[in-house]
């Protein structure tokens, strides 16, 4: 609900901005709780649903995620293209609508989501969150993002911008690993994970075709392959339904029972 609270409150305060500063402040706001969302579906899903039936809810997820991500720019170009709407200009009704979907997705949780009863004091649990390691990798994302993606525009990639933020990004990663192996009570990410081959693959897999999906892909019809930008974000967009049909289809085929009797995870445990 925190989070749901969170996107709300900052596409309404998106809704009314004056100017662009108002604007990006707020839509930081929502997009924690948008980023908030995300993470909260994947832990209800992997709390209340067993292995062998996981994979049919997360290809409804990844089925949404397709249709929203085709759907959702037509409807925003289709938006904008009227001057007003119920007497506010039109761009606002694009942070207007999801509010409104957030609310009635937030009374349907409340009505249908089973809810467990939590155990133990909020100050305990909050000393076993790995601050050190989710500040060591929050600083490695920006000095390494923001140098890849203002290198060879805004900033020269020989730059002192662009190498001091890598140097200072690659001694982050470092420190994130040492923290993770040595202090982290819960490590956001167990290291123990990269000690089986199996899983280890399916992790750098998954890393580089996000890379390929996210940035590749876009910068290569945007800029390389196609003359014009909105012929380009129309390719990019029969792209991903594909995406989430093939996510729905293939997650619950590879957790089916009839493909194994027996499903061990990579750590060795039996789960079924």
């Amino acid at each position: 609900m925190l989070s749901v609270g969170f996107l709300v409150f900052g596409d309404i305060l998106c809704a009314n901005a004056h100017n662009p500063a108002w604007l990006y402040a707020c839509r930081a706001i929502s997009g924690i709780g948008g980023g908030g969302i995300s993470s909260i579906i994947a832990i209800i899903v992997s709390d209340l649903v067993s292995l062998k039936d996981r994979g049919k809810y997360q290809g409804m997820l990844n089925a949404s995620i397709g249709a929203g991500s085709a759907v959702g720019p037509f409807m925003a170009a289709s938006l904008i293209q009227k001057t007003k709407i119920a007497g506010a200009a039109s761009w606002r009704w694009i942070f207007y609508i999801p509010p409104i979907l957030a609310c009635v997705s937030a009374v349907a949780a409340m009505a249908f989501l089973p809810l467990t009863s939590v155990t133990g004091s909020w100050r305990a649990k909050a000393r076993q969150i790995d601050w050190m390691g989710l500040a060591a990798s929050l600083v490695a994302l920006l000095c390494i993002l923001i140098p890849l993606n203002l290198g060879g525009t805004s900033w020269p990639w020989r730059s002192p911008e662009v190498i001091s933020l890598m140097i200072v990004g690659g001694f982050a990663v470092a420190a994130f690993t040492i923290i993770e192996k040595r202090y982290a009570r819960i490590p956001l990410i167990p290291l123990r994970l990269f000690t089986n081959r199996a899983t280890a693959i399916l992790l750098v897999q998954s890393a580089f075709y996000n890379i390929w999906k996210a940035g590749v892909l876009d910068a290569y019809f945007s800029q390389v392959s196609l003359p014009s930008k909105h012929i380009a974000h129309r390719r990019i967009e029969r792209l991903r339904p594909r995406h989430g049909i093939s996510s729905e289809c293939l997650d619950p085929l590879l957790f089916s029972r009839k493909w194994r009797k027996e499903y061990r995870n990579p750590l060795g445990t039996r789960t079924y």
